[in-house]
């Protein structure tokens, strides 16, 4: 790019309108109905882009890439742009278009040779506190336009409107007499969506017509930013923005070579205008405003602003002030002086909003500087050295790369994937199951199981990894690990499982067969894989080479083996607590047979899946509701996955464990610097669970006390009231051979629900007698079961309680240094849903579908006060739905939150009780 005399580029700053898109469904009523082209809806929906905004959003990112192809790298790199955009699904996609053409992937970034893109990070505020592009919603701006608009000043140009009025009159239009300037841009923006998309126009639409609309609309936005009073609080904060990042002073030395805002033509309008720019008055789909920051070999500092039209690939110099094109940094700071709000003018626009997002708005918070850190060692799989290891041994020689990419003590790429495809290669015919310790250890196993995908259970074998260790070790450490496999070793036929893995904090890992040959004898094969090469190494057992035969094997490691007691002493000194959560997921489509007749049951997807397993249609579900939730928080999280933000959690089950992996690859798909396959758009990362009966969280509803309520409430009338309701289905059932209900009652009423509901939502066969409405029937009685179940608070504590406890601990109340995670995630059931919501005492109670999920936010406005917002994931849409907490509030004061929990919320005494159920050792987990 050809610039003039000695000036050199050091920022581009672009904010731009979105694509084409369809019109909103308040457009639509309110302008002219009748003349709307449904098809644009029908295909794309409303206010969503079409075919043709996607292509113009596309264009925009390949023309910057072209204009500004020597000043920005070509390969995508993130400390290079910041990219946002308002809260619609028509500027997120445009953002994205745009990056996708600005960024080509460049051979070292291609991930797929069949698709030219790679994702990009972008950014944006929840509308309700989005002060760059929603100014025109905030309130000090329209305590300000309103008494303008009843002005006579304004009165005097509304008169204008009568010629326009009168012509659609007679077109059987009346949103132009009904509201005045807002009718007239409701049928311009039809007009121009239906014109840019090829929509089919109405047949008194000509050209004129629209240029006058055009004209019109125009007038509207001078008269909306006709004052710089007007201009300051409708677009003050975006200039204040492109203004502090433009960095005058050098304080901050913004790294950034280009910012992106993705908004609508309200708000390039007012921009212009607000730099006192005449020309460009309406701002066409995909248009442009770029303000560039230039500095000349005196040092000296100049601004030049560009525009795109959006209809060619153009782009020209706007005028500022009296300079036409590079206008000195001190001549710029007086045309905007006036519209630039100050720091107390920006906190009173957050007044009522409980959110505090200002350092969102007024400053590039999403970089940081990067830290010097350090580098790896081949252990469990290759990892970042521990941060002690980095400044007690040899600061001064690691490689702070890795550690900017994958943080301490993390997994780097590929050593436990090449175990995985070692494994396969060698074990093609087994089941795989893994136990797993809650390090990174952990990961390496996940990441070894993806490449070990077995299925076919042909051979009766097992064979198992586990921890080795020195002989100085063997009686404190690896007697654990043998004890978990010993007992299996004693019925080895009526095993299912035909793969253990047991992770270990060692380089070489430990295989260990059994071979159950033809006469019954079990020899075991122990072998090793040193990691360095492709070869399995047998190792020798006792006086035996290769095959030992169980009996000698056993008289080897008795002697490690630890008692009942010695096990119990293990646990002595482990924290009594996890970490905590404030988010929760439900699992997905699973299958199940019980208590229902086998002819009703389509074997294949036991055949594909397993038993109480996802389904493919599950595993998509819960990837989604990853995706959804990075849409939503992406600004809050950050692109990178970091440890220290995020903590995982599951029950016990498979197909929970499963849910919150595919969660979490939803929710951190694998940044540029993070790919560690670049066949598989997927990175492990570590979760947390407990066994079954230590789980107080997810699992209350099967601890002592609850079942001893439940058991009273059983024997009661109203209880027995819904049973009865409940069996109102059971002669149909009979009739078909099904006596699930006849037998067990709810429970059976719950199991022919969740076959039925599986089958259908996983695309199985159905019985010939389902219909939809006999499912809903059945889930009316799931919801009249839950509801009685949670009738009291008494059973709601101690179903509940300790998981709406972890939510309020979580939040760390009253501690002066805040929680560093930004989210916790809780992969669980309905049976743990329903009840969290009961005791928040939410009315609008909805059956948790496959993958629905309910979310706690913990929010601090700008006088540190603490808020509470809860919403609700159906899993059946794309919209986060809102939760009312108490009397009607969406953002609900912590001191009335915690009234409102405080009766289901267990005290120590309360929670510890729920352990004398618990086997001894697994109480403190």
């Amino acid at each position: 790019m050809a610039l003039e005399g000695d000036l050199k580029l050091e920022l581009v700053q672009v904010l731009f309108r979105h694509g084409a898109r369809t019109n909103s469904e308040s457009e639509t009523r309110m302008a002219m109905s009748q003349y709307v082209d449904p098809s644009l809806h029908e295909t794309f929906g409303y206010e969503q882009l079409t075919n043709v905004g996607k292509a113009q959003a596309y264009n925009l990112g390949r023309i910057l890439r072209d204009h500004y192809n020597n000043f920005l790298s070509p390969l995508y790199r993130s400390d290079d742009i910041y990219a946002i955009s308002s809260d619609y699904d028509r500027t997120k996609m445009s953002l994205q278009l745009v990056l996708a053409g600005l960024y080509p992937p460049t051979p070292e970034q291609t991930w797929n040779e069949n698709l030219r893109w790679q994702p990009i990070p972008t950014h944006h505020v929840p509308q309700q506190a989005d002060i760059l592009f929603k100014g025109f919603d905030i309130h000090k701006y329209r305590s300000h336009i309103l008494p303008f608009i009843k002005s006579p000043e304004y009165k005097e140009v509304e008169k204008t409107l009568k010629t326009l009025n009168d012509f659609f009159q007679s077109k059987g239009v009346d949103s132009v007499e009904r509201f005045g300037f807002i009718g007239v841009i409701g049928v311009f923006n039809i007009l121009s969506s239906h014109k840019a998309s090829k929509g089919k126009l109405p047949d008194w639409y000509t050209d004129d017509l629209y240029e006058n609309l055009r004209e019109t609309v125009s007038l509207y936005f001078d008269l909306l930013s006709s004052t710089p009073e007007l201009c300051k609080w409708q677009i003050g904060p975006l200039v204040r923005r492109f203004f502090d990042n433009v960095d005058v002073k050098g304080e901050c030395t913004n790294p950034r070579k280009i910012y992106l805002y993705s908004g609508h033509e309200l708000n390039i309008a007012a921009f212009t205008r607000a730099h006192g720019i005449k020309e460009f008055r309406y701002p066409n789909f995909s248009s442009a405003v770029i303000l560039e920051k230039l500095r000349d070999s005196q040092n000296r500092l100049y601004v030049r602003m560009l525009a795109s039209t959006g209809n060619d690939d153009n782009f020209r110099p706007l005028k500022l002030g009296n300079y036409k094109e590079y206008c000195p940094i001190e001549e710029y700071m007086k045309i905007v002086k006036d519209v630039i709000p100050s720091d107390e003018e920006i906190d009173s626009i957050y007044e009522g909003i409980p959110n505090d997002l200002k350092t969102l708005h007024l400053s590039d918070s999403s970089f940081k500087p990067k830290k010097s850190s350090s580098t790896s060692v081949t252990i469990h799989a290759a990892r970042t050295v521990y941060k002690a290891e980095a400044l007690m041994v040899m600061p001064q020689d690691i490689d702070p790369s890795l550690h900017e990419t994958f943080s301490y003590e993390q997994l780097t790429n590929t050593q436990a994937y090449n175990l995985g495809r070692k494994l396969r290669d060698s074990y093609d015919k087994f089941w795989v199951h893994y136990i797993s310790r809650t390090t990174s250890t952990s990961t390496a196993v996940i990441t070894t199981c993806a490449a070990h995908d077995c299925r076919s259970p042909q051979i009766r074998r097992r064979r198992e990894i586990f921890r080795r260790n020195t002989p100085v070790q063997r009686s404190s450490e690896s007697n654990t690990g043998i004890r978990r496999f010993f007992p299996k070793l004693r019925n080895q036929l009526a095993a299912e499982i035909q793969i253990y893995w047991y992770p270990c904090n060692i380089q070489c890992l430990s295989i260990l067969h059994t071979l159950i040959e033809c006469f019954g004898t079990l020899p075991l094969h122990m072998l090793a894989w040193t990691g360095d090469d492709d070869n399995f190494l047998p190792l020798k057992l006792g006086n035996y080479k290769e095959y030992c035969p169980i009996e000698e094997y056993l008289k080897i490691v008795e002697y490690v083996i630890p008692s009942e007691e010695e096990m119990n002493s293990f646990y002595e000194g482990i924290p009594s607590h996890l970490k905590t959560s404030s988010f929760y997921t439900r699992t997905n489509a699973k299958s199940e047979v019980e208590m229902v007749k086998p002819q009703y049951i389509d074997s294949s997807l036991h055949e594909t899946f397993g038993y109480e397993q996802l389904t493919n249609v599950g595993r998509a579900q819960a990837y989604n509701l990853g995706r959804k939730l990075r849409d939503r928080y992406d600004n809050f999280l950050g692109p990178l996955y970091k440890p220290d933000d995020v903590y995982a959690y599951s029950s016990y089950n498979d197909r929970t464990k499963m849910s919150l992996q595919l969660v979490l690859a939803g929710l951190y798909p694998p940044t540029a610097e993070q790919i560690w396959n670049e066949n598989l758009r997927w990175q492990p990362i570590p979760t947390y669970y407990v066994p079954q009966k230590a789980d107080v969280l997810l699992k209350a509803n099967e601890m002592h006390k609850f079942k001893s309520l439940l058991s009273a409430l059983e024997k009661t009338p109203r209880y027995k009231e819904v049973e009865k309701t409940c069996m109102r289905l059971n002669d149909f059932m009979l009739s078909k051979g099904v006596d699930a209900l006849e037998r067990y009652g709810i429970l059976g009423n719950i199991r022919v629900y969740n076959i039925l509901y599986s089958h259908k939502t996983s695309k199985g066969k159905l019985p010939d007698w389902y219909t939809d409405d006999l499912l809903e029937e059945f889930k009316k009685d799931i919801v009249l079961y839950f509801n009685i179940t949670c009738s009291t608070r008494e059973l709601c504590k101690w179903q509940i309680g300790p998981l709406v406890r972890r939510f309020l601990d979580n939040m760390n109340v009253k501690a002066e240094t805040p929680n560093p995670r930004k989210i916790y995630l809780y992969g669980g059931h309905e049976l743990n849903i329903v009840p969290y919501v009961i005791a928040h005492g939410i009315q609008e109670f909805r059956y948790p579908d496959f993958s629905s999920a309910v979310i706690l936010e913990k929010l601090r406005d700008s006088q540190n006060r603490l808020y509470v917002r809860m919403l609700e994931w159906t899993g059946n849409n794309d919209t986060f739905l809102t939760l009312k907490l108490g009397n009607g509030k969406e953002y609900c004061p912590i001191e009335e939150y915690t009234e409102i929990i405080k009766d289901v919320v267990p005290s120590d005494a309360e929670i510890n009780s729920m352990y004398d159920d618990i086997p001894n050792g697994l109480n403190t987990l």
